[in-house]
């Protein structure tokens, strides 16, 4: 009887993790596999929605510009990927700078040293990146051209 008793215990309790779903690997990082195409191409910045470290924002206009591995001239690295951004500051002079990008489990990192998480919306036309890298809080809005 106590046989019987073990083996029903068992049985019920293999099935109530079974439909738990609490023997799943479920990961809190994202498949990021699918996402690298849509952020290939160019994005305006909205300056007015964005915050960078001391809550303001140096820029009055700027777009970044995500290239795929066939635009990379510089294959530095395979897993990065260039990013170009322009930009106008507050005074009307224009800059031009790049570094690389690359999708990680946990999100986009940018070789400024930032790891960024993110959020895509409105048909993947919207993209709000956001990091907290102690003390610094970074959260650029941006829209695809």
């Amino acid at each position: 009887m106590k046989k019987q008793l073990v083996i029903i215990g068992l049985v019920i309790l293999l099935l109530v993790v079974g439909l738990s779903g609490c023997n799943e690997n479920k990961k809190n990082e994202k498949d990021n596999a699918n996402d690298f195409d849509l952020f290939v191409g160019i994005w305006q910045v909205d300056v007015e929605n964005s915050v960078i470290l001391d809550d303001s924002y140096t820029t009055s206009e700027e777009t970044w510009t995500f290239l795929n591995e066939s635009e990379s001239a510089a294959k530095v690295n395979p897993l990065n990927y260039i990013l170009e951004i322009n930009s106008r500051d507050i005074n009307g002079e224009y800059h031009n700078h790049s570094c690389f990008w690359e999708l990680t489990k946990m999100g986009i990192y940018l070789t400024t040293g930032y790891d960024y998480t993110y959020i895509f919306s409105d048909d993947n036309t919207h993209l709000e990146l956001t990091t907290f890298n102690e003390p610094e809080y970074h959260k650029y809005v941006l829209d695809k051209i």
